[in-house]
């Protein structure tokens, strides 16, 4: 399992797909993804009894957001996370769609249609998302039917896929981040950290954050003798001096 510290990421917000963590018995590896000075890390684990899936979200605590899982969806999974910023607010999607297997028995075209539903549902006075995670579609594969018709449906919805160099080992476009504006897309960056079979992708949004917390630990010290601590500094001081020379 991997942990912001490890990619060496200053990131504000991380969303992590894929992540087999379970809805029960996972709580002790989910900590350990806390660094200093970031919320508990919210677990959306695939709640079907299968292994596998689930997307997980850190976010830092001076952030204001309010995360849940989307569980109406059977062909991807898929949760919302709602940022606060002096006074707006911006709608984050992360989702990740299973590949087809014999076990699942999914089908692109199940997923295709269930997404354009999932688009649909989004009222014409509410700015769409940000939408980001892995769709395991080859983006840059613009002969695969079901490929083309992905970028009509995010054509159609006014929404333009940004990515444009490979996310995974075997150079294919896999993880997408899509949205309304590219101009709230900034300094997109796919980088191969070797943690997975999957690279990482970094982008800032334009918007002020807030300052991060800042705490002051204090310590009582009622039962400290001052004069003894004092004169057992003074003795240690002497021994080491006596030590070296």
């Amino acid at each position: 399992m991997v942990i912001l510290t490890d990619v060496e990421l200053d990131a504000d917000i991380a969303f992590i797909t894929e992540t087999w963590l379970k809805p029960k018995g996972d709580e002790g590896v989910v900590s350990q993804l806390r660094p200093d000075g970031y919320a508990k890390p919210l677990n959306f684990a695939r709640t079907t009894g299968q292994s596998g899936g689930g997307i997980c979200v850190i976010h830092r605590e001076s952030l204001d957001m309010q995360c849940t899982a989307l569980t109406t969806m059977t062909y991807f999974e898929c949760c919302q996370c709602k940022l606060f910023i002096n006074g707006r607010s911006l709608l984050l999607i992360c989702i990740y769609r299973p590949p087809p297997s014999s076990k699942n028995k999914f089908t692109p075209k199940q997923f295709l249609a269930e997404f354009e539903t999932f688009l649909g549902g989004f009222s014409l006075n509410v700015h769409l998302p940000i939408i980001i995670g892995d769709f395991n579609l080859r983006y840059d594969n613009q002969t695969e039917t079901y490929v083309c018709q992905m970028r009509d449906i995010l054509k159609t919805h006014l929404l333009s896929q940004v990515v444009n160099t490979p996310t995974q080992k075997k150079n294919h476009i896999l993880d997408w981040v899509v949205t309304p504006d590219i101009d709230l897309i900034n300094n997109l960056q796919v980088m191969d950290k070797c943690i997975s079979d999957h690279k990482v992708i970094v982008f800032e949004l334009p918007h002020c954050k807030p300052k991060l917390v800042k705490r002051t630990i204090t310590c009582r010290k009622k039962n400290i003798d001052n004069q003894a601590l004092s004169t057992d500094i003074q003795r240690a001081a002497e021994d080491m001096k006596h030590d070296y020379n």
